[in-house]
C-alpha cells in the first residue's frame, strides 16, 4: 500500500478486551482498554450491490490503513473505535510492499443511529 503520511488523517482507537468485571450473577463482563491510539486512512469497503445492501440493511464495513509497528499486535478479537462507532476487526493484514503498513477490515458492531 503506497500512500503518504498526509493521508493518515483520521484518528482511531484500537480497543483490547483485557480483564473481566463481575456482573454480580456469577458471570463476567470484559473490560475494553485502549490498546493503541493512532491515525489512519479510512475508506468504506465498496460493494457492487450497494443499493441492495442499503435495502437489506447490511452492516457497513470500513478499511483502515495505518503504519504498522513491531511492538503492536492487532488480532481479530479487538475492536476499532472511529467517530463514536465500534468496528469489529474482520482481518488485519500487514503489507510490506513499500513500507510497513497494516490494512484492517472492520465491520460495524453497533447499529447506526437514525
Amino acid at each position: 500500500m503506497k500512500f503518504n503520511s498526509g493521508q493518515l488523517n483520521q484518528k482511531i482507537k484500537i480497543l483490547d478486551f483485557t480483564g473481566d468485571t463481575s456482573d454480580g450473577y456469577g458471570g463476567s463482563i470484559p473490560n475494553a482498554v485502549v490498546y493503541w491510539e493512532t491515525f489512519a486512512k479510512v475508506t468504506p469497503v465498496r460493494s457492487g450491490r450497494s443499493l441492495e445492501a442499503n435495502q437489506e440493511r447490511l452492516i457497513p464495513a470500513m478499511k483502515f490503513e495505518l503504519r504498522d509497528r513491531r511492538d503492536k499486535v492487532v488480532v481479530e478479537n479487538m475492536k476499532i473505535q472511529y467517530r463514536g462507532r465500534d468496528y469489529q476487526i474482520i482481518s488485519a493484514i500487514p503489507d510490506y510492499t513499500y513500507w510497513e503498513s497494516l490494512v484492517i477490515i472492520g465491520q460495524a458492531s453497533n447499529p447506526p443511529e437514525r
